[in-house]
């Protein structure tokens, strides 16, 4: 074995298996990068733990004891071995999978943490993109991520594995100021607020199913600012900037444990949001299926309640009881 392949041991202990194979204190110092006398000072500290010589300086060039000798021998098999299970132990991390994952804002901050302590060591690399669905989807297809969860089907695209991991009703995020509206609340109630209404991004999801929604009930609203953040969102409803057609998930994104919004329930029979977790078909199916146990767990026992809790004292109540 090459004496530069001793890697492994610590520095005081290449510096003598060095020392052994060019039996010159100048060439090693030069080799290791330290001044002679600091290389000088390290042997002798290795003589004195031991209690024995490792060199007859007397000589020139110095020449190992057979003490040193014997000693270089088992360091450079005990070198060896500590290098070989190294090795072994990288080419197992490497031989366990990466996980390339994308979720939407609205559940990122819940099921993110639980996904890497579900895994735990089992990945060699997990790594994650919080974007709306449709970036998440381009991602997807163009290779640069695994597995995603995110709103809406997208049943147009074929070669996708779907999962639906999550269904809540929508609603109306007011300013607080609002809350005077009735129950039985009507689109020109909201027409006569002359408020914009704040709209998701052109590439979301979110804007897809509300516009769809408007188109097919004729309805039109000015609609002057696009917001890709859902707790960007939140804080413009609440200063007063503008409403919003959204779903009570959006509502966490805020990290507040209290709103300062008004919420309307929409008319009967609009539309609810569907959460799917998706990857390419064939590939990456194992760890959807873990990855859905995992998202209905904590929707279950984390998201749901915050959102129930949040519609607790409104006219959302009913519809809370649709969240599954």
């Amino acid at each position: 074995m090459k004496l530069q392949d001793t890697g492994a041991l610590k520095p005081s202990w290449r510096a003598f298996l060095l020392l052994c194979e060019a039996q010159s204190f100048s060439n090693v110092a030069k080799t290791v990068g330290i001044s002679q006398s600091a290389l000088s000072k390290t042997i002798k500290a290795i003589e004195s733990e031991l209690g024995f010589p490792l060199f007859d300086r007397t000589k020139r060039p110095i020449v190992p004891t057979p003490e040193a000798l014997l000693l270089r021998e088992e360091l450079v098999v005990m070198s060896a071995g500590i290098d070989a299970k190294i090795k072994k132990l990288r080419l197992q991390k490497d031989l366990r999978p990466t996980l390339r994952f994308g979720c939407v804002d609205s559940v990122c901050r819940f099921i993110v943490p639980a996904l890497i302590n579900h895994f735990g060591d089992s990945l060699s690399k997990f790594s994650q993109i919080t974007a709306n669905s449709g970036i998440l989807i381009k991602k997807l297809l163009s290779n640069e991520l695994d597995v995603i969860l995110v709103s809406g089907s997208f049943d147009e695209i074929s070669g996708l594995y779907r999962r639906k991991v999550f269904t809540e009703p929508s609603l109306i995020v007011l300013p607080p100021k609002f809350g005077e509206i009735k129950k039985q609340w009507s689109w020109q109630d909201l027409q006569k607020l002359e408020l914009p209404l704040l709209s998701s991004s052109e590439s979301s999801e979110a804007k897809r199913l509300n516009d769809r929604f408007l188109s097919s009930s004729r309805l039109h609203f000015f609609s002057p600012y696009q917001i890709d953040s859902d707790e960007i969102m939140i804080s413009l409803i609440e200063s007063g900037t503008g409403w919003a057609i959204t779903r009570p998930s959006t509502l966490l994104a805020s990290r507040k444990d209290k709103l300062s919004v008004s919420l309307l329930p929409l008319p009967k029979g609009s539309f609810d949001r569907h959460l799917y977790l998706m990857s390419k078909e064939n590939f990456f199916i194992p760890e959807v299926n873990a990855i859905e146990s995992v998202c209905k767990a904590v929707l279950q026992s984390e998201i749901k309640p915050l959102l129930k809790e949040f519609l607790k004292y409104t006219e959302l109540l009913q519809q809370a009881k649709q969240i599954k």
